[in-house]
């Protein structure tokens, strides 16, 4: 063999050895890159609490968590049955996986408590975070003070969930030292934008119970449940919304109180264009919405020729063997607000008649409309009310059931009048409204100020 043909037959092995060194080793970096992942597997995550400054963020896993807050002395503890991790600053007690805490000593800011993606209680048996405050954020469903617990957090208290608070017997809410206020707060809004059916997200319930105590700067109570009612398109609905506070044997002390329970249908659109226009334009929505909406919805879509609103509201406040003591304002109030407000349209045409079932009902419309509204505010019992301000007492109903139904014939232009053309329309509305304020022969009410109450009802029926 040649020299020449030596050396190309080399230079050809060792290119062909080069090529497959490459092959092989472009696997390995794939089998190198794609091990990590194969290696993974499912965490669950759980809940936490991690310090950062001097604020202390508690957060729930993605389950439906049972977390328990509680302080010995030494640390904020958090439990939780799923497991507990301890992030920046924390660190695992005792060696139980499901309890976490951080030195109440570092402790200087804000403890916050927020939920994950379940359904989750949160749960206080004694706590005191000293001159800290304590929020629970909206995201919690429920919180519990465990009967005979004692709470403390001198820069404040701030519930705000949405299902229900409660104060078990014997438990106490104290920001008194500083004072700072004291807020328990629910709200829930459901949204009928499906123009079909109300979406109901359950009541709302707060509850003080047999000789528990709430005592701070300015104290605040309220549970707020609400539906919206901006959409034009609301053929069929039904709803009954609740929203109720339940005080007996309680003590409630601070500079101002304020108890509140609220249930209403609202129109966040409207009350949303009035906030963004100046008053000299708030005629506007009306002049240029409610066209377009009757434009829209009667002539462009097909009419509807049949519609059933049935909604209802309660808005409790029931305060029994109770002493609330303020140096100002004492105000007790219930609200409730309906809006059953239905609508059809069925329009008799020539060439808008496609079948013989369409050709019968648009001779035909018909409607039904029903408010029920209960607004109750109650002081039971021996119950005393000391305030250094005014007191107000208020039961407050507002109700609007109205049915409208058209039906139009003879309005094809591409076809002759029918002389003989018979329709009807058929609309009924009915209402129930009560405002009920009870002061018992056994309360009493001492005020620096006036006494005001009252009982207001508002119906509409069209």
């Amino acid at each position: 063999m040649s020299l020449i043909k030596r050396l190309f037959m080399s230079r050809n092995s060792r290119s062909r050895a080069r090529r497959f060194a490459q092959r092989a080793t472009g696997s390995r970096r794939r089998r190198m890159f794609l091990q990590p992942f194969e290696q993974l597997e499912p965490r669950l995550v759980l809940a936490a609490i991690s310090l950062n400054g001097g604020d202390v963020e508690i957060s729930g896993s993605l389950l439906d968590d049972h977390l328990t807050i509680s302080s010995d002395g030494t640390n904020l503890i958090l439990e939780d049955p799923h497991g507990v991790t301890p992030g920046n600053g924390a660190s695992q007690l005792m060696g139980d996986p499901n309890k976490a805490g951080v030195p109440l000593s570092q402790i200087t800011g804000t403890v916050t408590v927020s939920a994950g993606t379940g359904k989750d209680t949160v749960t206080f048996e004694t706590t005191n975070i000293g001159s800290a405050s304590l929020v629970v954020r909206p995201t919690v469903q429920t919180v519990d003070v465990a009967a005979g617990a004692i709470v403390t957090a001198s820069g404040g208290i701030a519930f705000n969930v949405d299902d229900t608070i409660t104060i078990n017997s014997n438990a106490q809410l104290l920001a008194d030292a500083g004072p700072a206020d004291i807020t328990l707060s629910i709200s829930k809004i459901s949204f009928d934008s499906d123009g079909l059916a109300s979406l109901d997200l359950g009541d709302v319930a707060i509850t003080v119970a047999s000789g528990a105590a709430i005592k701070g700067d300015n104290i605040s109570i309220t549970a707020t449940r609400k539906s919206d009612i901006s959409s034009p398109l609301r053929p069929f609905g039904v709803s009954n919304l609740k929203a109720e506070i339940m005080i007996d044997g309680a003590t409630i002390e601070g500079s101002t109180i304020a108890i509140k329970s609220d249930a209403a249908d609202e129109n966040f659109l409207n009350q949303l264009l009035t906030q963004v226009l100046p008053t000299s334009l708030q005629w506007l929505p009306n002049l240029t919405l409610k066209p377009f909406e009757e434009y829209f919805f009667d002539g462009v879509l097909p009419g509807i020729p049949a519609g059933a609103m049935i909604r209802g509201s309660d808005a409790t406040v029931s305060i029994d063997n109770s002493q609330l003591i303020a140096t100002g304002n004492v105000d007790i109030e219930a609200t409730t607000v309906v809006d059953a407000s239905v609508s059809a349209a069925s329009v008799k045409g020539a060439t808008l008649t496609k079948t013989a079932v369409e050709g019968f009902l648009s001779h035909f419309s018909a409607t039904y409309s029903q408010a029920s509204g209960t607004a109750a505010a109650a002081l039971k019992g021996t119950t005393s009310v000391q305030a250094g301000g005014h007191v107000v007492l208020k039961s407050d109903a507002t109700t609007t059931a109205s049915a409208a139904s058209r039906t139009t014939a003879n309005i094809d232009a591409a076809a002759a009048a029918d002389p003989k053309s018979l329709v009807a329309s058929f609309a009924v509305s009915r209402s129930e409204t009560h405002a009920t304020t009870n002061v018992e022969s056994g309360v009493t009410i001492t005020s620096g100020g006036n006494v005001n109450v009252s009982a207001l009802g508002t119906v509409t029926n069209s």
